[in-house]
């Protein structure tokens, strides 16, 4: 609706037009005009719902035929199709026709020509079906390739990627369908393959097919920690840990694989439930190169169900385990007021060069010194104290590995005053010993000879018999004073002061052990006769 000025005049001018293929489509009962609305013109605003209902427009596919171009690039299929085609299009430069017959003409000879000699592009399905069969040190992977017989006319080859969970991708080029892949403990992996055409000739590429991807999920991981050490030159350790969630009925075995040969575990170390848990083996060889890996592969086999077997597969390089000996020849020696000490490297399995190896040196009380030759100097700070010195090696250049060997036996410094010292104790102590035996050799010839120790050595003399029984008579009237005479019955009386002491008997057996001897007079006056 239209209004003029001051709403004098009122005209219908405002329509909304729709086709007629969508006039059924209008909604009339919803149809209104806005007389009363703020719009600032002299126009009314007008609404109409319609439904609508839009329909795909179908056209014609593209139809032109792809043709192998790749194969012109074979010098004598180029010179064959020129040879047709311009055997085909001199008839037709005879012929009077108008131009739109004569390309009609041309594209059909054109397209005859390359059907016969260059044939269709190749299409190429991507591989597909791609599956997973275990194998005794990891997968194999395998796919359909969905080749046809026209692609048996070019090289086919597969592209395979694959990436594990913890390393970086890996891309190969195989002529089979299949690859082997060697699972790495605790990981699956992700895999991707295509096809690919090549030409015979030129070995170019002429098409590849999508890619196909897969992921392969690990399996169950009952072991955890697993780890290797390699010492004394032919002595290999390996242990692991079993997880709480392993089966009860499981046992652990271990091979490995190291320049195309197999070994068997020689001697496993066990644990309380008597499960493997480690493994040790002597006389063991390893090749100096660093591209030979050991391929340890660690099964688990439950013995309730033999079906249900896994297998673990690490790899190593032997250097990076190898835990060398301790420096050999460690010497010292004494230069003014330094020490410097010289050694040589210990045996090993991989390169001997002297720049493979790093060292470390300890003197007592001092800090770890990091050496790349075989010797080292130090000042020394305290003329007046001993030290102890020890050195340790590992490699670092040729190789990175992480393992010190143990500390060579320790080499003790003392300063020349206490060398001195040392060394006169050593002159002196055979000298006085020799002394000691010549001056006791000197006495024992004068003794013999001269009997000059006879006064010394002479016993004391014990006092007479007579002296012993006058003393004891003595003594008898202050034993009998104080009551210190014991009983008859303890008592042997010697009545016969004629008869010598010496020369009485009696027996032994008839005295008691804790009786005394006494001797009494028999009367007063009878020791006057006593000289």
């Amino acid at each position: 609706m239209w209004h003029a000025p001051h709403d004098l005049h009122h005209s219908q001018i405002d329509y909304i037009m729709v086709h007629n293929r969508f006039h059924s489509g209008i909604n009339r009962r919803k149809a209104r005009s806005f007389p009363s609305a703020d719009k600032g013109t002299d126009h009314d605003f007008v609404l109409l719902n319609f439904w609508l209902l839009l329909r795909e427009i179908i056209r014609p596919k593209f139809t032109r035929t792809k043709f192998d171009l790749e194969r012109l690039r074979d010098q004598n299929i180029a010179e064959s199709f020129q040879s047709v085609i311009s055997g085909k299009f001199a008839p037709l430069l005879a012929l009077e026709e108008d131009v739109e017959t004569m390309t009609n003409n041309f594209n059909a000879v054109t397209n005859e020509a390359a059907m016969d000699i260059l044939g269709k592009h190749p299409s190429i399905m991507a591989p597909s079906d791609l599956h997973v069969a275990k194998h005794d040190f990891g997968v194999i992977l395998s796919w359909n390739s969905n080749i046809t017989e026209e692609m048996m006319t070019y090289y086919v080859k597969y592209v395979l990627i694959y990436k594990f969970d913890t390393a970086q991708e890996k891309e190969e080029r195989l002529e089979e369908k299949e690859k082997m892949i060697r699972l790495g403990l605790h990981s699956g992996f992700h895999a991707k393959v295509k096809t690919q055409l090549l030409s015979k000739e030129t070995e170019d590429l002429i098409k590849e097919s999508n890619w196909t991807e897969f992921t392969y999920k690990a399996p169950p991981v009952y072991i955890q920690n697993f780890s290797c050490i390699i010492y004394n030159i032919s002595n290999l350790n390996c242990t692991w840990d079993i997880k709480t969630e392993a089966p009860e009925d499981a046992q652990y075995f271990l091979s490995y694989r190291h320049s195309r040969e197999e070994f068997q575990c020689q001697l496993y170390l066990t644990n309380a439930k008597n499960k493997n848990i480690g493994c040790h083996m002597k006389e063991v060889y390893f090749n100096h190169t660093n591209t030979n890996k050991i391929r340890f592969n660690i099964t688990v086999k439950e013995l309730s169900n033999s079906s249900e077997n896994h297998s673990y597969y690490k790899k190593f390089t032997p250097q990076r385990l190898e835990k060398l000996n301790p420096p050999i020849n460690v010497s010292i020696s004494l230069e003014k007021r330094s020490i410097k000490i010289n050694w040589k490297p210990p045996p090993t399995i991989g390169s001997a060069n002297k720049n493979c190896f790093t060292y470390q040196v300890k003197i007592t009380d001092l800090e770890l010194v990091d050496v790349s030759e075989e010797e080292y100097v130090h000042p020394i700070h305290d003329p007046a104290k001993q030290y102890v010195i020890q050195v340790r090696a590992k490699k670092t250049t040729c190789i990175h590995n992480k393992i010190w060997s143990e500390w060579s036996e320790p080499v003790f410094i003392n300063n020349e005053y206490k060398d001195n010292k040392m060394n006169t104790w050593k002159l002196l102590i055979p000298i006085l010993f020799s002394s000691m035996i010549f001056t006791g050799g000197l006495l024992i010839f004068l003794h013999r000879r001269y009997k000059c120790f006879d006064p010394i050595l002479t016993p004391i003399p014990h006092p007479s018999d007579r002296i012993r029984i006058w003393l004891a008579s003595d003594a008898a009237p202050c034993q009998q004073e104080y009551g210190l005479v014991p009983q008859i019955s303890d008592m042997l009386v010697i009545s016969d002061l004629s008869t010598p002491v010496t020369e009485l008997s009696f027996n032994t057996s008839e005295v008691n052990m804790h009786s005394e001897i006494m001797l009494v007079p028999l009367e007063k006056n009878q020791h006057k006769g006593i000289n």
